[in-house]
């Protein structure tokens, strides 16, 4: 086939060797992404490290997922370079858009969270104060809340090896669009998280004050989303991805539990921010399940 010939073969040709289902969370991503270096001409930040030293490992497993695929044909390998590329890659976009985000200025809403909280009856001091006298608990729910950000190195693996065809893809997409679900709703109902509320200091809510006031950084990297909370969508949303796996769903489901008890502790989140956060997950799950279901029905 000529240079000429392939630039005009259809589509379905030439794309041959990409898998469809990593399509959507590219597209998400690329979006986001240039979303970001768009809005920081707008809202200059400064951040405590360059951008380029941490999006540094996602481009090496994409060389390993270019080397799985043009070098050595390993489908099985080059699928989960590419998806721990994007796991590694996103975040810091996904950082600044939620402190960008926060610059918006609008009214808190702690008070009615709180007011929420109260009403179904959950007390933030109370369980603070409950957690506080089981000091072994503490340890355990540190390591559950913090597997949030490796759960991800463990589980691509697993769905590419074990998985359902396109699970890698579902489950990133269901990330994403919960992501940035939770950012647009935080930008309209902003809050500082009940340990700030209740005037026991939190990392959260320092900076997102010093945002508010007008500061520009040097910041860290790391998400400041109060309302809704997306440790709950990732929680809920890493669980459901292991489902029919029956080595992998019980001992993953145990420690999204202990993720789940650990949010409120942190002083981030009200409960209301977990329900919030848990139907943001589902209706996230229903919108990539379905977009796969048509993905794969289009396989040949």
């Amino acid at each position: 086939m000529s240079d000429m010939d392939a630039v005009l073969a259809p589509p379905s040709t030439r794309m041959s060797g990409i898998d469809p289902a990593i399509i959507p969370p590219l597209v998400i991503i690329g979006a986001m992404t240039g979303l970001v270096l768009v809005l920081e001409q707008v809202v200059p930040l400064r951040w405590n490290l360059s951008v380029y030293r941490l999006i540094w490992p996602a481009g090496f497993f994409w060389a390993l997922a270019a080397y799985y695929s043009v070098i050595r044909s390993e489908p099985k390998i080059r699928e989960i370079g590419l998806y721990l590329g994007l796991w590694l890659f996103f975040p810091v976009f996904a950082a600044k858009l939620s402190y960008i985000a926060t610059c918006m200025g609008l009214p808190l809403r702690d008070s009615v969270f709180a007011t929420a909280d109260a009403a179904m009856g959950f007390q933030w001091i109370e369980w603070v104060h409950f957690i506080g006298r089981y000091p072994t608990i503490m340890p355990l729910q540190n390591f559950a809340y913090d597997s949030s950000f490796w759960q991800p190195l463990l589980t691509v693996p697993i769905l590419a090896f074990w998985g359902p065809r396109s699970r890698n893809g579902e489950l990133l997409t269901a990330i994403l669009l919960a992501l940035l679900a939770t950012i647009a709703i935080y930008t309209l109902l902003p809050t500082l998280g009940p340990a700030d509320f209740f005037g026991m200091k939190a990392q959260t809510g320092a900076v997102i004050q010093a945002l508010r006031s007008g500061a520009e950084g040097p910041f860290a990297y790391f998400g400041i989303v109060a309302f809704p909370s997306f440790h709950t969508a990732m929680a809920l949303l890493y669980t459901i991805a292991h489902r029919g796996n029956r080595f992998t769903l019980l001992p993953i489901l145990v420690l999204n539990i202990g993720m789940l008890t650990a949010v409120p502790y942190q002083g981030d989140h009200y409960l209301s921010d977990m329900i919030a956060g848990a139907i943001i997950a589902l209706l996230s799950f229903v919108v990539a399940r379905a977009l796969y279901r048509r993905l794969d029905a289009a396989r040949p």
